[in-house]
């Protein structure tokens, strides 16, 4: 197309939008406009299939309600423009700007295909692709004496997600839109308006979505690692079996909020309202929950160490970091140094110890029950009557500990695969280490001591 073909489409569209005799609809489709400086063009209703739009400047454009299938926006700018109500099925936004743009009731899910193919009469054998709406009506049955492309129909086949990965969606209108598997990874959504959006199965790992608005919006399924969404507003949200390892959920209003079965390991929740939020089933192991009310939430099945609410702030982030490091195999986080930490009397059921630096800890009578503590080292620590019954000690480090009756029924003392980043066992193993430590009174029934080093241990007769 020649700039003045262009530019006579875009005349003919402004007449056609304005309902004049000789107006024609803009057929745009599949048209290379990348780089072009088109702000505040009104593109209504225009056709736009596959165009390029890759590096141009639409900002203030208006493409409401247009057919933008499969276009390709990426590194454009289109600050406050309005896709409203916009087809954008399989549309690709990667470090896009678009703050202040209108996304309300956009379609941001995958694109379908419906394929067609011809029979095998004649010399046509190869594919036929058709572009379909979603609800359109199913083709005709095949009729085996008149061959036709919906003769051979294939069923719908999920294509490409719509993605916005590092796109400025800063302040946004994304009201209702329908996103489901969409890639928002790393975006800016700050300020953002989701409510009510469909985000179902969405990618917004490492996204801001600081003070978005997230009200009624469905991300169950979503994958939220490493988000920020402190301040949002995440009420009656369904966040179901999301995975929020490492998000920050701090001052959240999260009342009502689906959260059933959500990977919250590692979460900052500092100071979130969760009153009437449904948590059962999810995994809170490591979470910071400082100044959150657990009781005001259903915790049905929910892991969570309740314990670690009354520890200070900072040692709350130590073990936040450990426990990521944990899940990680060392790749995000850090190892915990809490080197003669007092945790005595504490409930720490079930925490992720396994690695970190607890020289000289005070763990007496400290529930320790379920507890990972591979390859940790807990030397010189005071365990005296803790519960370490089904904890898993396997490599540990317990030179010289106190052990003076502990209950550690069922507790694993044995020998520790070594593991690579990958989480694959290296070949290598670790013995744990009971040498000079005193087990005098300790219930050890069950307990697996295969391979562990008891050189100068002190047991009961």
């Amino acid at each position: 197309m020649t700039p003045q073909e262009f530019v006579a489409t875009i005349k003919g569209h402004q007449r056609f939008l304005r309902k004049q005799a000789d107006g024609v609809r803009a057929d745009l489709t599949g048209q290379n406009l990348a780089g072009l400086r088109l702000p505040n063009l009104n593109l209504r209703d225009a056709i736009l299939t596959d165009a390029d739009f890759r590096g141009a400047v639409v900002t203030g454009c208006n493409f409401r309600n247009a057919e933008l299938r499969g276009a390709k926006f990426q590194g454009a700018d289109a600050k406050e423009t309005d896709f409203g109500v916009a087809d954008l099925r399989g549309s690709h936004f990667e470090d896009a700007k678009l703050a202040g743009a209108n996304f309300k009731g956009a379609d941001l899910t995958r694109l379908r295909q419906r394929v067609t193919q011809f029979g095998g009469i004649g010399s046509h054998t190869g594919p036929h692709v058709t572009m379909a709406k979603l609800g359109d009506p199913a083709p005709a049955k095949a009729d085996p004496q008149n061959p036709s492309l919906a003769d051979t129909f294939m069923p719908q086949t999920e294509m490409t997600p719509v993605i916005m990965a590092g796109a400025d969606l800063s302040g946004a209108n994304l009201s209702g839109v329908r996103a489901k598997s969409a890639n928002f990874e790393g975006a800016v959504l700050t300020d953002a308006h989701l409510d009510n959006a469909d985000l179902r199965g969405a990618v917004l790992a490492d996204a801001n979505l600081d003070r978005a608005d997230l009200t009624s919006a469905d991300l169950s399924g979503s994958d939220l690692r490493r988000a920020s969404l402190a301040s949002a507003n995440l009420t009656r949200t369904d966040l179901g079996q999301a995975d929020m390892r490492g998000s920050d959920l701090s001052d959240v209003q999260a009342r009502y909020a689906q959260l059933v079965e959500a990977n919250l390991t590692g979460a900052i929740l500092q100071n979130a309202d969760i009153r009437g939020a449904s948590l059962a089933g999810a995994d809170l192991r490591g979470a910071l929950i400082a100044d959150v009310d657990l009781d005001s939430a259903d915790l049905e099945g929910t892991r969570v160490i309740r314990g670690t609410a009354d520890l200070p702030v900072n040692i709350q982030a130590a073990l936040r970091a450990h426990a990521l490091w944990v899940e990680s195999f060392g790749v995000e986080g850090e190892r915990a140094v809490l080197v003669g930490t007092d945790f005595a009397n504490v409930d720490l059921a079930g925490s992720y110890f396994s690695g970190a630096d607890l020289k000289r800890c005070n763990f007496a009578k400290a529930n320790l029950s379920n507890c990972l503590f591979v390859l940790a080292d807990l030397s010189e620590a005071d365990l005296g009557a803790a519960d370490l019954t089904h904890c898993d000690l396997r490599g540990a480090d317990l030179h010289r500990a106190n052990l003076h009756g502990a209950r550690m029924a069922d507790a694993n003392l044995g020998v520790a695969d070594i593991r690579g980043p990958d989480g694959k066992k290296t070949g290598q193993t670790w013995p744990a280490n009971l040498s000079a430590a005193d087990l005098t009174d300790a219930d050890l029934s069950h307990a697996d001591l295969a391979g562990a080093n008891l050189t100068g241990t002190m047991l009961s007769d």
